[in-house]
């Protein structure tokens, strides 16, 4: 039995690393009990806009193009907003386009006019489309470039609006990577301990998101989204302060095949990391609760190597079985998880690649555990952020600054069909 202290210093490191392991089943559990929509007539859908920002032309595009073109959806808006006229998304854009001649989807491209200097290109793109919304229009749907719609993806989307206390609808995004390199799958792992915090601290993803027009009448919306990085972390500071749900949707689960190698991946992490820091008010809250797991993670395997070399059998047994529980639990929810994706995904007639072997999933368990914790150290400390070629200053008190303007250019790789763009 341990002393006194022991128990105290067991009851610090279980109070970090149990909710892990609930937050990921209530994810699985989340899969396990996707809700079968009732059909909706077409005369009682709300009337839709859907805003795809483009700065360079990411792999999936032209798949995300004719996903949106294709949607089981009696009638909506597409508006496109690419960031320059020399930016290589106009030729897979309009491509696509010219296929669709015919399509029900009233689709208009335009070019980016006047990025803020105060907020990131893609929140720029994004306000100039809302600027020029039509009046009629009900809900306001995100997208982004790497994200494959299925036919009922929109359907999908808008039907929790149903609901008045729902201000937003987010899909998934979960990462199975074609091209199984060591940050492709160091990505894959991190973004599944992510989905167990953002579900926890109710951040949507911008990547297939929606939201009530009506919001936007509340000024603090743009205002906001002017001085912002990312659309969904300051979309969850609003709609918290408004006693607003978000509402995740399994079923808008979006599968992403692209790679990334190891020093992509650590700007990936970082640059998650640091939108939650810029946008989220509870940042602080988030933030020391992953110091606390990391620190927690260290105490607890401390301590079992010196329970076991020191002849501390209590040490072992209450410290080592608390890293089990949380490492078994973790794994657990991910396997069973990830089999569920699959098997969605294959219902909706995607390939799947093969899972990595068990080995890799171990060590790469350790990278993303590693790579995390520099990020979370970047994300503190950091005065400037990359995102697709332009860099912005985090100026402290007057936020985020826009450095230099650049138009976007293709990257120089062997490997740029699958790349993804970071």
């Amino acid at each position: 039995m341990l002393n006194f202290p022991g128990l105290i210093l067991f009851a610090i490191t279980a109070f970090f690393l149990v909710p892990p392991v609930l937050w990921a089943w209530r994810v699985t559990w989340m899969y396990l009990s996707i809700p079968d929509d009732p059909p909706s007539a077409d005369d009682s859908l709300p009337s839709v806009t859907v805003i795809l920002p483009l700065r360079g032309a990411d792999p999936s595009l032209p798949h995300c193009l004719r996903g949106l073109l294709r949607q089981d959806y009696p009638h909506f808006r597409l508006r496109i907003v690419i960031d320059s006229p020399t930016d290589p998304a106009w030729g897979p854009t309009m491509e696509a386009l010219a296929e669709s001649d015919g399509s029900r989807v009233d689709a208009r491209v335009e070019c980016l006019e006047r990025p803020f200097p105060t907020c990131s290109l893609k929140l720029s793109a994004q306000i100039q489309a809302l600027s020029r919304l039509e009046s009629d229009c009900e809900i306001l749907a995100l997208i982004d470039a790497d994200s494959v719609p299925s036919p009922d993806w929109l359907r999908c989307l808008v039907s929790p609006f149903s609901d008045p206390r729902v201000g937003a609808v987010s899909g998934v995004r979960w990462f199975a990577p074609t091209t199984p390199t060591w940050g492709s799958l160091v990505r894959h792992l991190w973004n599944c301990g992510c989905q167990t915090q953002v579900h926890a601290f109710g951040i949507p993803w911008g990547g297939t998101m929606a939201l009530r027009t009506e919001l936007f009448r509340d000024p603090r919306w743009l205002g906001i989204w002017q001085h912002s990085l990312a659309e969904d972390t300051a979309t969850a500071n609003l709609l918290h302060q408004m006693g607003l749900a978000v509402c995740f949707r399994p079923a808008l689960t979006i599968i992403n095949h692209e790679s990334v190698d190891l020093a992509q991946v650590r700007r990936f992490i970082g640059r998650q990391l640091i939108n939650t820091r810029l946008d989220m008010a509870r940042w602080p809250l988030l933030i020391g609760f992953n110091i606390g797991v990391t620190l927690s993670l260290v105490a607890a395997a401390g301590l079992t190597l010196a329970g076991l070399f020191g002849g501390h059998p209590a040490c072992v047994v209450w410290f080592g079985g608390l890293l089990l529980f949380h490492f078994g639990g973790l794994l657990g929810a991910l396997g069973v998880t990830e089999r569920l994706i699959r098997d969605l995904a294959q219902q909706r007639g995607e390939q799947v690649p093969p899972m990595a072997l068990p080995w890799g999933y171990f060590a790469a368990t350790l990278l993303a555990i590693v790579l995390h914790g520099l990020a979370v150290a970047d994300a503190i400390w950091a005065r400037r952020v990359s995102w697709r070629g332009v860099e912005y200053a985090l100026d402290g008190t007057q936020g985020l600054r826009l450095v230099e303007y650049r138009p976007y250019t293709s990257p120089d790789t062997s490997d740029a069909s699958t790349q993804s763009l970071i």
